[in-house]
């Protein structure tokens, strides 16, 4: 048998994975699941790699484009044209100018 790339193993679990759902759900143990694929020629990979993508899930190593654009768009203050708020203050999502001073109510109290 040959070694197959790294990585491949789990290719392998997420292209079965709706099976791996339907035999656990009928019943079948974790072990039979792994032999009924493994026999069919479906996986490749160890039992223990078969357990460990179970236990853990599976998980992309790399963000998707569209978490990645919106990570972006979250780290970039919004730009909008002929705004009078100050980039420091829409970056801390302050609405309004000078927020931080007392208003005249406040020193009143005093």
């Amino acid at each position: 048998m040959s070694k197959k790339r790294l990585g491949f193993a789990r290719v392998e679990f997420i292209a079965c994975k709706p099976e791996i759902d339907k035999l656990l759900a009928a019943g079948y143990t974790i072990i039979g699941a792994h032999e009924v694929l493994r026999e069919k020629g479906k996986i490749t990979m160890g039992y223990g790699r078969f357990t460990q993508l179970l236990r853990k899930g599976v998980k992309r190593s790399f963000p998707t484009p569209q978490k990645e654009k919106a990570r972006d768009m979250e780290s970039q203050p919004a730009q909008t044209k002929g705004s009078s708020i100050p980039t420091e203050e829409r970056v801390l999502g302050v609405v309004e100018a000078n927020s931080f001073k007392k208003k005249n109510s406040d020193e009143e109290l005093i």
